[in-house]
């Protein structure tokens, strides 16, 4: 599939080629991590459920994991079975499939063993990198790829961006008017790409306290191999410390190797990770989804 193209936004606010090297390499401590509440606020669920054991559940329509998934952050009283119990309660009656976003401490690994002993299956693997905004060299311009920033996405931002995701943005709608709803929660700008008037990429920046969140990167496939997405990637960093960010994040699944090739020549280091487990469906299948 491909998403439909649209005629540029006029405020056009820089136009630019990107060329290795010009970023600095910059360290983040591996301690350092923005961690999954900052995470969340980055990328708000449209409904928030919090159980009677204090985890959070994401309701979103089912569109993304990260806006339709729980996460445990803290024991519960009533223990790790129960709490689990809850979670799936709270899906079934919002008739979408169970999912829990697991990290690697000690609770996590308690809820992952609930999980795994429940039949849930691994999803998707996912990276969280970041680095700090210091040391960040402008964004080159006089190329032939122009940027423009918006809080809201335009309807050709949001269609690149379901293409992306697998989920058709033709449905009357629904599914286009879901996605905003998700990606304007929070603080939020959306940098578009464009070529000869085309839409040929996408990001999305947010912001949290100090923390700045990329997300969203998605570049025309005939468009890829052109340093379009190492611009863009470039000039969201540039947007979040514009806007008050000390540090930026990003989460890249495991094995899309070409996108982490990319942060790390752009000095993302990784700092954290985690797994979605899901429940499988009541013949014993799970559902197909994207992150």
């Amino acid at each position: 599939m491909s998403a439909r193209d649209g005629g540029a936004p006029a405020s056009t606010v820089s136009r630019g080629t990107v060329s290795r090297g010009t970023v600095s390499r910059a360290k983040v401590p591996t301690a350092l991590a923005p961690g999954v509440e900052v995470e969340m606020a980055c990328w708000p669920p449209l409904r928030r459920v919090v159980t009677t054991q204090g985890w959070w559940v994401g309701l979103s329509g089912g569109l993304t994991k990260r806006a339709n998934s729980a996460v445990a952050l803290q024991v519960p009283d009533g223990g790790v079975p129960s709490a689990v119990d809850e979670v799936e309660t709270h899906y079934a009656a919002a008739g979408l499939p169970a999912v829990m976003r697991v990290g690697h401490d000690g609770l996590q690994d308690e809820v992952r063993g609930e999980l795994d002993g429940r039949g849930w299956a691994e999803r998707a693997v996912t990276a969280v990198l970041a680095r700090p905004l210091d040391g960040l060299t402008a964004t080159p311009g006089g190329g032939a790829v122009r940027t423009s920033l918006a809080r809201e996405p335009d309807d050709a931002w949001l269609d690149l961006h379901l293409d992306v995701k697998g989920a058709d943005a033709r449905d009357g709608g629904a599914r286009r008017a879901l996605a905003r709803a998700i990606l304007t929660g929070g603080e939020a700008w959306h940098l578009a790409a464009y070529e000869d008037d085309a839409l040929v990429g996408i990001i999305r920046v947010a912001r949290a306290g100090r923390w700045g969140a990329l997300s969203c990167l998605a570049v025309r496939p005939e468009h890829r191999r052109r340093g379009t997405g190492r611009l863009l990637t470039l000039r969201g960093l540039e947007v979040a410390r514009e806007h008050g960010a000390s540090h930026a994040f990003l989460q890249v699944e495991e094995h899309n190797t070409g996108a982490a090739a990319l942060y790390a020549d752009l000095g993302f280091v990784r700092v954290d990770g985690y797994s979605y487990l899901e429940r499988p469906t009541a013949d014993g299948t799970v559902p197909a989804g994207s992150c």
